[in-house]
């Protein structure tokens, strides 16, 4: 089953919990979630060089605020430690860019 998949079956529509609101967003950037004011407490010179990095789950706060950015990986891709680490690390750097308070990867 490809990660595409996986995550639709997840989160096909966007998800409302408390205060919460869960979004996937396939081939949507940061850069366009940012213009579109989608995603508030950032601006795009803040994230230029991860403007086109394309998350795969946000879980957002009332005020747009990015609360956990969620990576999907395919089970293939989580079988040793090594692979784990690179699938952690492949988008720490914008997690922590997009001031992500969480991080999940999720096999």
């Amino acid at each position: 089953m490809s990660e595409q998949t996986i995550q639709n079956e997840l989160y096909s529509n966007p998800v409302q919990f408390g205060k919460f609101t869960c979004r996937s967003l396939g081939a949507t950037t940061i850069k366009d979630l940012v213009q579109s004011k989608e995603v508030t407490g950032l601006n795009i010179k803040q994230c230029e060089k991860i403007s086109a990095k394309k998350p795969d789950v946000l879980v957002l706060n009332q005020n747009k605020e990015i609360i956990v950015f969620i990576e999907m990986k395919t089970p293939k891709e989580f079988t040793s430690s090594p692979k784990k680490k690179k699938a952690i690390g492949q988008e720490l750097s914008v997690a922590k860019k997009v001031k992500a308070k969480i991080y999940i990867v999720l096999p």
